[in-house]
């Protein structure tokens, strides 16, 4: 096999890194390098990554979802809006990076969209929250589903929340 594959994308991609969103074109992999670039061909901020720094890659069929995580704690992450773009990066990815744990996740986030997307269609405005410190996490007495600090009510069975 070739050390090196390029993959022009049907659809533009989006790699989140640092929250930040940037719309991709183009994967390369060098060897074990990964590297994410733009339209005009040249490598997206962050947008590369070395395979062989990666702890885990987390992958989600339905979402098209690929999520490397380094041993630092850096996450990379592709999302692609083409099936056949996902399924060719997923392809590389394994090829290119043999010692890299694939974990598939299609049950848990699928599980999460779907909560998600019920309470939008009840209406219930949804707040997104970091991970944060285990020492400062704040539980429901109710249903015992975590809570941001400071919330009021609990987004999960609406019980107020002490403060």
């Amino acid at each position: 096999m070739n050390n090196n594959s390029r993959i022009e994308l049907k659809s533009p991609a989006h790699l989140i890194i640092d929250k930040e969103a940037q719309v991709a074109e183009t994967v390369l992999f060098a060897g074990q390098t990964l590297v994410v670039a733009g339209k005009d061909g040249k490598p997206l901020n962050k947008g590369a990554i070395s395979l062989s720094a990666v702890y885990v890659a987390l992958f989600c069929d339905k979402v098209k979802n690929l999520t490397f995580l380094k041993e630092d704690g850096e996450v990379f992450m592709l999302i692609f809006s083409d099936e056949e773009d996902y399924r060719k990066v997923m392809a590389a990815a394994r090829s290119h990076g043999k010692s890299v744990r694939f974990s598939s996740q299609n049950h848990k986030i699928a599980q999460y969209a779907g909560k998600i997307s019920g309470k939008l269609a009840d209406g219930v405005k949804i707040s997104v929250v970091d991970a944060v410190d285990e020492s400062k996490v704040k539980y429901c007495p109710e249903c015992g589903v975590q809570v941001e600090p400071g919330q009021q009510y609990c987004f999960e069975c609406g019980a107020e929340l002490p403060q």
